[in-house]
Formats: C-alpha cells, structure tokens, sequence
C-alpha cells in the first residue's frame, strides 16, 4: 500500500510495508498442530500472518479466534494416492488458495503437500520449502507406489525453493534417488522438543518393583506395532509383572492401518494396555520406565524426543530417525527392524539393568535433547530461512 504526503509543493509516496504471510500446510491439521504450533506462535509474535492449510479435523477449535492466524480446510486432499484425475483437483485445489490468499512463502510438509503444494506454488509464483518429514508409507512399501511417487518427487523438487530433511538417512536416499539434484537442502532437527515443557516428573503412583514399556505411535503396519506385541508376549513369559501400554489412535481407513484383528488384540487390555487418545502424553510418559518405537523410519521421532527429555530410557529401531535420539547403551538400545525377537532381548536386557543404571540412560537422554534437538533452535533455523528468502 502506498500513501502520498505534500511536502514544499512535491508529493512524496511513503510505503508502508504489509505483514509478510507465512503458510504452513500439511496432510492433517493435528499433526501442524502438534508438531510446529509452537513455531507458529513465534512468527505470530514477530509480526508475521499465518496460513494454515489441512484437512479439517478435531484440533480445529485450536486455530480459531487468533489474531492474524487464517486456516482454510482442504477438500481434496485424502490419505492414500487415489486416480491421477483425484490428485491433480488436489493440485488445482491448493493453486486456487495460494492465488486467493497469497502468501509471500509456503512451507509443505509429507509426501502429496510436497508434490502437489510445491507445484501449485511454482504455478502461482509463490517461493516454497518442502520438508520431508519421513519416508512414508509409499517409500517403506516398495512396489508400483514408489515407482510413481519418485518421479513426481524429482519433478517438484527442482521447483522448490529448498528441500529439508529431518534426518541425514531420508537425504542420503533422495540424492541416490535423484530426486534432489541442484536444490538447495538442509537437515533440520527435528521439529523440536520444547525441553521446558517436557521435563522429568515424579511418579508416585506405580509400585517400584514394576516395570512398564510404553509405545507411542499411530497403530501402524509401519510403525512396528505388531513387533511390539511380538516382543511384549515373549517378555511376560519371563516376567509375568512387567507391564505394557501403547497410547495412539487407530483409524482402519489409512492405507497402513494395522489389521483388525491385532487391534482387537491390543484393546483387549489381556497383555497390553491400550490408551486411544491423551489430553496430555506427558502423564503417559511419566507413568513409563522405558518408551519404545520399534518404528520401520521416521523423519525425526517426536515421542522419542518427548520422552527423552523426560528423562525416559529409549529402546527403538536402528532407523534413521531413530538412532540420532538414542545412544546405545548410553541413553537406551537400538534393536533390529523388523525383528520382535531382538526388541524383546534389549527389553530384557533392560529390565536387568541396575536402578542406578536405568536413572543414569535417562539422564543421559535429556541432555541430548537440550544439545541438540531443543525446540529454540528449530525456531532459530526457520526464522533465518524466512529472512532469506522474504528479504
């Protein structure tokens, strides 16, 4: 907007500057809620308007009546890669709301946003950042699946702006993929552990003598659920008292959902506990002695980093976006992919461990996360990137 002032019989226009507009936009709302609200927050406070761009679901209420703050739900974006025709009204989709609300830089997380929002960007002249934040089901389950995604990968890539990785494993993979070739890329860590937020706290009401193993994740193929019941029914038939949860929401319609069947098996609460929803995982974590991902990959896993700032022992899988959070032996133990077998001896291999021990990994743990995964640094990174490209 430019303003005109009379000044010794000449006018002079004056600019004044408006807000840059920052959007974020992602498969699910929850999970831009969950991972990068914190981040959102500060850019609201440095003076920047946000553009949030998902599927609507039940974090909704959390974007309402904030200042500066717009959300605009997604109507053709579904999980799973449906017919070309679905997905390019996905491609049409996001170009309409970037050409409407006109955002000064676009943020894109997971594989379709990635794709599609990138090339919807480049289309209406907008710069953009994807942010790889894991392999996804369509890398882990080889087949026709990758064959098609590689080269709509490779083909937005080269209109980003910059490609980012949470993991040095995921880039690694795309440049032997040649999926990123002369776009310029960077590893972020993480999206952050807010080490304020999760700190250790005191549980005083478990019995001492019992050891429980907690898994958070969505109940997916992918995200070893099925090992870590493998594994819980190998060690209750050495240890009776030891205890198992898993805290995640199961939805059969994803394309990785477990089967029903195991399901059933989890809720039935025989051998494991099974939390649907928390309003706050750190009263799950806290109830814990060791948090476990038997995970396939990850970007950079958040519960992991959640429960080691806690102060929690980690035992997950020598995957990318695992080992960077755990340090064998030190903070926790790696285990083989894919293999119940290996997850239940280093749960053993816990058990056995000394109080001192186990207090010392957890410790251990914590300090790792405020070095180097600490949520202001995140933030720290996104704003320099921002100043860069919006000048």
């Amino acid at each position: 907007m430019k303003i005109s002032t009379a000044f010794a019989g000449f006018y002079i226009p004056l600019r004044m500057e408006q807000k840059k507009k920052i959007a974020f936009v992602s498969n699910t709302l929850w999970s831009i809620f969950r991972f990068r609200f914190s981040l959102i927050r500060q850019l609201l406070k440095d003076d920047y308007n946000v553009l949030v761009v998902a599927p609507e679901d039940n974090t909704r209420p959390h974007f309402d009546n904030i200042e500066n703050l717009e959300f605009v739900p997604l109507r053709h974006l579904k999980q799973g890669f449906s017919s070309p025709w679905g997905e390019l009204k996905l491609k049409k989709e996001l170009e309409q709301v970037y050409l409407q609300h006109n955002p000064d830089l676009v943020f894109h997380y997971t594989i379709k946003p990635n794709i599609f929002g990138t090339l919807a960007a480049r289309s209406a002249g907008i710069p953009c950042i994807a942010v790889v934040t894991g392999m996804g089901y369509a890398f882990i389950n080889s087949g026709i699946l990758g064959l098609l995604v590689i080269p709509l990968y490779r083909n937005a890539a080269r209109k980003a702006n910059q490609v980012w990785f949470l993991n040095e494993g995921d880039k690694i993979h795309f440049i032997r993929k040649g999926i990123i070739r002369r776009t310029p890329s960077l590893i972020l860590p993480g999206e952050g552990i807010d080490t304020e937020k999760f700190q250790p706290m005191a549980n005083n009401s478990r019995e001492p003598e019992k050891i429980r193993f907690l898994m958070i994740a969505r109940l997916l193929n992918n995200k070893g659920v099925r090992e870590f019941v493998s594994a819980a029914a190998q060690v209750k038939s050495k240890f009776p008292d030891i205890e198992f949860t898993i805290a995640g929401s199961y939805d059969p319609s994803l394309p990785d959902s477990i089967p029903e069947e195991l399901f059933n098996q989890i809720s039935d609460g025989k051998r494991i506990s099974y939390v649907s929803q928390s309003q706050d995982i750190r009263n799950e974590i806290r109830q814990a002695d060791a948090v476990v991902l038997p995970s396939y990959a990850e970007g950079l896993s958040m519960s992991l980093m959640e429960a080691a700032a806690m102060e929690k022992p980690l035992i997950a899988t020598n995957v990318s976006g695992c080992r960077e959070l755990v340090m064998h032996g030190i903070s926790g133990y790696l285990c083989e992919v894919k293999n119940a077998h290996d997850l239940a001896e280093k749960m053993i291999r816990f058990i056995q461990l000394p109080a001192e021990n186990k207090l010392m990994m957890g410790k251990n743990g914590r300090k790792l996360m405020i070095e180097k995964f600490d949520l202001k640094e995140v933030i720290h990174i996104y704003k320099e990137n921002i100043r860069q490209l919006l000048p």
